[in-house]
């Protein structure tokens, strides 16, 4: 990219470092941090047609995809206050 950009009419080196600023740190301030879970909700049927909601807490791989239930709860916000208070 630098040898193209460097050859163009356009070109100024002032641009040039804040486009190597951006690819190498800036960036950074713009990624989403997640956290190393996922809360999952599962509907539970019971025989007379009713329902409630579980929620799990699940621990992830660095694709996010589920490894582990580690908590059940009936709330989100529960089941992520154990796993807070865990760590």
């Amino acid at each position: 990219m630098e040898t193209w950009y460097r050859q163009q009419e356009f070109f100024s080196e002032d641009k040039l470092q804040k486009l190597l600023l951006w690819l190498t740190e800036e960036y950074k301030k713009y990624i989403e941090d997640k956290p190393p879970y996922k809360v999952k909700r599962r509907r539970i049927n019971n025989e007379d047609g009713t329902y409630y909601l579980i929620h799990e807490l699940w621990t992830v791989d660095e694709k996010r995809n589920l490894k582990e239930c580690i908590i059940v709860g009936d709330s989100k916000k529960k089941v992520e206050e154990i796993f807070k208070k865990q760590t």
